[in-house]
This record gives structure tokens, C-alpha cells and sequence, in this order.
């Protein structure tokens, strides 16, 4: 036989094989497309979770924690029923976040030095601080509002009778003023020239040693943050006193009420 019968014959019997099993070829092409769809589809989510990470990166790039948005964990209290007849809910007093001088004298220096004592176990922080206003020095005070409902507020102050008196012996005259911060303030950052800008005069008090006073009330949605200094109104007068959390009621605080209901 020569090659070319030979030739013939093999090209027959494989023709004849795969008009035999049509089946099996329908089969390996369906596998082959099936692993085709399983790769794009793998390629596909890859490509997705890299753009997700790449945006969130992107949007959150060079935002420190302590400027992201705080989160309400009320959600949804707003539609309760509530009974109109219950009494409101006492007020809630509420104690700055931040306490910090700043002082013309050195203004690119920030004063906010917390006390400190060195114990077996480490560095032990007080919470309690110096509110010291005088001819040089001012004090910054910040507050967050955090509680549901409570959302008008008052600025007040319960001086402790043992607050150093102003050289003329008189009350301290203050200006508190509101300054232009809606985010939470860095301590190691509020110096003189770096504090917010001042956006209105708020209040005028005279302070001295057991004196009680309250602001006018405003706003202060869940959330906020509310931003004060407070300057001398005269160039020899000064006021000094610890500010202690542990003492209920005492120093400068924000006293909030609760807003009156309304289920229609």
C-alpha cells in the first residue's frame, strides 16, 4: 500500500471517529467556554476590589482619625413615639473638651500643658485645668453636643469661691466670643496666632469668686461643636481657678436642654 492510501485511510478512520462521538466534542467545547466564563469572571472581581480599594484610599488620603465624621448612633430615634403629657428629661451639664490658654505675649507657643504626676505604674494625666484669663492671656473652650434631643444649649458658669480675685479687687469683666471651628481642636496646635477666627461677640459676663451666670440659649444639633474664648474686657483686671470634672457643676460648661416633642 502506498502513503498516499495509508493517508487516506487514517483521514477516514478520525473522520469517522468524530462523526461518532459528537457528544464529547460538544462537550469539550462546552468546558472550554465554561473556564473561559470562570477566568473573565475572576479577572472581573479582581479589577472591581482594586478600583474599591483605590477610591477609598483616595478619599480618605491624609485624613487623620480625629477628623473623620462622627457617626450617629441614634439613627432612627427621631421617629419614636414618644408620650407629649411625660415631663422633659433634666437638663444634662456638659464638660469642654478642651481647655486651652493662649497667649499674645508668645503667640506661636501652644500652653496647653495638662497636669501630670509620675506614678509605679506610668505617666498619670489629671483631667482637672487651669482657666486663667488676664491682660495677655485668653482661654479657648470647645464642647461637642452628643446626646439625642438635647440639642438647645446654654453656656454657663458656676465660679468656685475660691477663684483668685482681679488686682482692682472688682468682678472680671469677659468677653466670650464664638470662634469659627466646626471640627474637634488640637491641643498641642491652639497657640495665639493659630486659634480659629473670632465670628461674633456671644456674651459679657463679670466674673468673680462664687458668681452663677447663664448664657442665652442657641442651638447645638447632635453632633456639633461649639467654640469659645474668653478675654479680658479691661487691662488690669485677670481671673484664675482650677476647673475639676469631678466637682459636679463647677467651672464653665454647656448646660443642654431637651427640645420638646412633636409626633404629628
Amino acid at each position: 500500500m502506498t502513503q498516499g492510501s495509508e493517508y487516506s485511510l487514517l483521514s477516514e478512520e478520525v473522520g469517522f471517529l468524530h462523526h461518532r462521538n459528537p457528544k464529547g466534542r460538544q462537550e469539550a467545547y462546552t468546558n472550554y467556554w465554561i473556564a473561559s466564563l470562570a477566568v473573565a469572571s475572576l479577572i472581573c472581581s479582581v479589577a472591581i476590589l482594586v478600583y474599591i480599594h483605590s477610591h477609598n484610599a483616595l478619599s480618605h488620603h491624609g485624613t487623620p482619625a480625629d477628623r473623620l465624621e462622627f457617626v450617629s448612633q441614634y439613627i432612627g430615634l427621631d421617629r419614636a413615639i414618644r408620650d407629649p403629657e411625660s415631663p422633659p428629661s433634666r437638663p444634662i451639664l456638659n464638660f469642654p473638651l478642651l481647655i486651652s490658654p493662649i497667649n499674645a505675649s508668645d503667640p506661636d507657643k501652644a500652653m496647653n500643658h495638662p497636669r501630670n504626676w509620675k506614678s509605679s505604674f506610668g505617666m498619670v494625666y489629671l483631667q482637672e485645668r487651669h482657666f486663667t484669663v488676664s491682660e495677655s492671656v485668653s482661654m479657648v473652650l470647645q464642647f461637642r453636643t452628643g446626646d439625642f434631643r438635647f440639642e438647645e444649649c446654654a453656656l454657663i458658669a458656676n465660679i468656685p469661691e475660691s477663684a483668685s480675685p482681679s488686682a482692682s479687687g472688682r468682678a472680671t469683666a469677659l468677653e466670650i466670643w464664638r470662634l469659627e471651628a466646626a471640627e474637634m481642636l488640637r491641643a498641642e496646635e491652639i497657640t495665639w496666632n493659630a486659634r480659629p477666627r473670632r465670628s461674633a461677640l456671644f456674651a459679657h459676663w463679670d466674673v468673680q469668686g462664687g458668681s452663677t451666670l447663664e448664657s442665652r440659649r442657641f442651638n447645638c444639633s447632635w453632633g456639633s461643636f461649639h467654640t469659645f474664648e474668653f478675654v479680658t474686657a479691661a487691662s488690669d483686671s485677670s481671673v484664675l481657678f482650677l476647673q475639676d470634672p469631678t466637682e459636679h457643676g463647677k467651672g464653665i460648661l454647656i448646660k443642654q436642654y431637651e427640645r420638646s416633642y412633636n409626633n404629628n
